[in-house]
Order: structure tokens, then sequence, then C-alpha cells
């Protein structure tokens, strides 16, 4: 997973690509989140309101795709696997790029792309659904 890390001391911030398998540890290293796929914008937000509020369906398969660190707790966690086909980012379809993945799609989801817009105060989301 493709994380851009910001690093704020003043007078300028500066802005670091930063590569984690551990989804985990970006939300103590992270002020905000930004979630993607396939290149585009599906969720904004500060990093407590993305892990406590999550909006987008893939953001919530991103979530529920990590480990709980307790093996009791972790055996009766409730596995939700996304089905479908990885669309081409090379020759997308139309509409969200997540629809074909997505257990919450509907007709509008298949035809039109979705606005990235604040849903909830400083939470951006980009989906139909909202």
């Amino acid at each position: 997973f493709f994380f851009f890390l910001m690093i704020r001391r003043p007078p300028r911030s500066t802005l670091f690509p930063y590569t984690t398998l551990f989804r985990s540890i970006v939300k103590y290293i992270s002020d905000r989140i930004a979630v993607m796929y396939l290149g585009n914008l599906v969720e904004l937000a500060d990093s407590d309101e993305i892990y406590e509020h999550t909006l987008h369906p893939y953001s919530q398969a991103l979530l529920d795709a990590v480990p709980i660190p307790d093996p009791e707790k972790e055996s009766l966690k409730e596995r939700k696997l996304l089905s479908g086909d990885v669309p081409s980012p090379i020759n997308p379809k139309p509409g969200c790029p997540f629809a074909g993945r997505c257990p919450k799609a509907t007709e509008a989801c298949r035809t039109t792309s979705p606005e990235l817009k604040e849903v909830r105060p400083n939470h951006f989301v980009a989906c139909h659904l909202y």
C-alpha cells in the first residue's frame, strides 16, 4: 500500500511518498488519510475519523483486512472478502472504478462517476451512497 506522509515544520510542510504493508501503523503516523482505488481518490479525512467512521466500501474493505493482534479475537472476526475482477486501469469502464467489486453498488455506480464531496465535517468521500 502506498501512502503520502506529510511532515509539518513551520514555515513549510514536506510531503513524502510512503509505502507500507502495515496499514495499522498509518493511523499513528498520519494526521490525515487519503484512500485511493486505481488512482482515484475515494475517501479523505483525519486519521481518527477514517478509523472511527469509515464510509467508502473500499476503505471499509481495507480496514477489515487488518488483522487483530489477539489470536482469539481474530478467529472470531467475520471475514468479508471482495469478489469480482479488478478493472483495467488502462481501459476503465464508466462509473465508479470500484463498482464491479462493491457489495453495495447500485446502477448509478455502474454508469456515473461519483464526485468527491464532504459528507461529514472535513470528511470527503466519492460514493453514490452518500
